[in-house]
């Protein structure tokens, strides 16, 4: 986990989102984040955040909710040892199955795929009712009922939809023929919990209502009507939950534990709410459930139910005799452990985790310009982010991702969104504009307000104080040095590229900051007589007088901001900011080459030639 945080790799906001919670709650400012315009508890009913905010305390800082996190993800192979003993204590497994039985299976827990994923996924809230709920279950095996009530409240302050689980268990103990207290009581205190929750989730959230039941919306607008339209239309509803990606999922989940949950079957009654809670959403399942968090609530049924298989492996073993093969026992034990480390090596983040990254001197070198990037930003300062520096910049009051600003719209759509006034700083990852094509144009309610994301971006993000590799900072508070370029005559004779044409140029070359580092910050503009085909770059190439390249840089055309298409007739002005570290004084000429496919557009006469001064000066000045 660490070492993918210090690789970037946790961009999908969540992190983040976390740990300004817990660092506006550690201030006392609680369920505070700036994220998502509300408290956090407008989007899930996460009280446990309260009782973890003293181990956060020792360390503010998100690798210390990575920390937590994982340590909350192992923990649990102690309940499952003590759940499996006490299902194994009154079976009719055998003396050796008793004793290592409850070992085994926790060994599992540790060695299972899907608490991996789970682990290095994301940090989310949910995992850390895996140990309350299977302490609970370990407490109903030994019929105490002060004791259950105590961890099962511990597992519902996590998140409303652990009700689900806690419900479930009054199924099973239906099923299990126990005393009245547990057919009851569970049931009542899950619906009970669930309702209150959503009540509380409604209170903060901007619409007053639960925003995720746009996931059931398909079955009707409101609960009431969804659970109506849940068995008013039965075709369509078997229809959306019978499909190949639910089915992917529910053999990933049994493939894990070697299909042993199929032996012990009655205790995966316990996994009904989640199930229904995801096959029924409009995204359904499949794949990508068993690498997320969504997966917590189907452990415990999983585990317990392979506890209750256990006893019946030596039926299974004893069928295998049947076919002649000598030593079924250890035919059956190898076949098992061949499934274990297929289920690793296929469902599991080791494999990508021991083949590193894909470049890891590309992977070192957007870190070197991400830290660069992380320096130059306040400890107070306000700041809209990218993905990537999301949660690097998240211990401040006032953070805000660029993804909501592109789509000018909050989650699902649901509300008008402009980043605030006072918004100083914006960290661009221009890697982010090619995921946004890829998430958003295949978002339902994302869809709709893709096209005009750049402009609002554009509208967004002032001045340019820095740009290298993929990462541009932006200073909305900056002042530019000059406020327009001077349109260039444009010869009747003069070559196209596509129709693309330099209408004018400025540069200035930018002194160098509290971290050494001068710029050369270059104003274009271009017009178009008709839309290219794909979109640009921009090459910067710095040549000393005797021709031989001294700095040669890419950028996408107008930092990423512009797309192709977006070219007009009118002079359409874009920025390029080009750190210059490194580069001896002297005097250079800066020439310019604009691609697009195969094509290049080379413009060699900016009608200046860059001086580099010999010593800090106030302002360098092209020549």
């Amino acid at each position: 986990c660490f070492r993918k945080y210090a690789l970037l790799g946790y961009n999908g906001i969540d992190l983040a989102y976390f740990n300004q919670v817990f660092w506006n709650s550690l201030h006392g400012r609680f369920f505070t984040q700036s994220i998502h315009p509300h408290l956090s508890l407008g989007d899930h009913a996460e009280l446990a955040i309260i009782p973890l905010l003293p181990f956060y305390a020792i360390h503010p800082d998100p690798r210390t909710l990575l920390a937590l996190q994982a340590l909350a993800m192992a923990l649990p192979a102690w309940p499952i040892f003590l759940l499996a003993r006490e299902r194994l204590r009154r079976s009719a497994a055998s003396a050796a199955m008793k004793e290592a039985g409850p070992l085994l299976l926790a060994l599992a827990w540790l060695l299972n795929p899907i608490v991996q994923n789970v682990t290095v996924f994301e940090f989310h809230i949910l995992p850390f009712a895996i140990v309350p709920l299977l302490f609970a279950l370990v407490e109903y095996e030994r019929g105490r009922q002060v004791p259950w009530l105590i961890w099962t409240l511990a597992a519902l302050i996590v998140r409303e939809d652990v009700a689900l689980a806690v419900a479930a268990l009054g199924l099973l103990a239906w099923i299990e023929k126990k005393r009245a207290f547990w057919k009851i009581a569970p049931l009542i205190l899950g619906a009970a919990w669930f309702l209150a929750a959503l009540r509380l989730i409604a209170s903060f959230s901007p619409d007053g209502g639960y925003k995720f039941m746009i996931y059931y919306s398909w079955l009707g607008a409101t609960p009431a009507q969804a659970l109506l339209g849940l068995f008013a239309h039965p075709l369509r509803t078997l229809l959306h939950v019978l499909t190949l990606a639910n089915l992917e999922m529910v053999l990933g989940f049994l493939l894990t534990l070697v299909f042993l949950p199929l032996l012990g079957p009655r205790a995966l009654i316990l996994a009904a709410g989640p199930l229904l809670q995801i096959v029924l959403g409009a995204p359904g399942g499949g794949e990508l459930i068993l690498r997320t968090h969504y997966a917590v609530l189907f452990l415990p049924a999983l585990f317990l139910a392979a506890a209750d298989g256990l006893p019946r492996v030596n039926a299974v073993v004893s069928r295998v005799r049947r076919f002649g093969i000598p030593d079924a026992r250890l035919m059956t034990a190898v076949i098992g452990g061949i499934g274990l480390v297929y289920a690793m090596l296929v469902l599991g983040p080791l494999r990508a985790a021991a083949a590193g990254p894909t470049d890891p001197g590309l992977s070192a070198e957007r870190v070197r310009i991400a830290k660069i990037v992380l320096q130059r930003i306040p400890d107070d300062a306000s700041v809209a982010a990218g993905y990537a520096l999301l949660p690097m910049l998240s211990s401040r009051e006032h953070l805000y991702s660029l993804h909501y600003q592109f789509l000018g719209v909050t989650q699902f759509g649901l509300t008008p969104y402009v980043l605030p006034a006072d918004t100083r700083f914006v960290a661009l990852d221009t890697s982010d504009l090619i995921a946004y094509r890829a998430q958003f144009l295949n978002t339902a309610w994302a869809e709709p307000h893709y096209a005009d994301g750049f402009a609002r971006l554009r509208s967004a993000v002032g001045m340019p104080v820095f740009a290298d590799g993929q990462f541009i900072l932006y200073d909305r508070s900056f002042t530019p040095m000059f406020q327009s370029v001077e349109l260039l005559r444009r010869p009747e004779d003069q070559n196209f590229l596509g129709g693309i044409a330099l209408a004018g140029a400025a540069e200035t070359l930018v002194p160098d900051d509290d971290l050494g580092t001068p710029a050369l910050h270059l104003v274009t503009a271009w017009s178009a007589d008709r839309k290219p085909s794909a979109d640009l770059v921009m090459r910067l190439t710095l040549k000393d007088l005797t021709g031989r390249i001294a700095l040669e840089r890419t950028y996408p055309f107008g930092n990423g901001l512009y797309p192709a298409t977006e070219l007009t007739p009118e002079a359409l002005t874009t920025d390029l900011y080009a750190p210059l570290a490194g580069l001896a004084p002297g005097r250079y000429l800066p020439e310019l080459a604009l691609e697009k496919d195969d094509l290049v557009m080379v413009l060699d006469d900016l009608g200046s030639d860059l001086l580099m001064p010999t010593e800090k000066t106030p302002y360098g000045r092209a020549v």
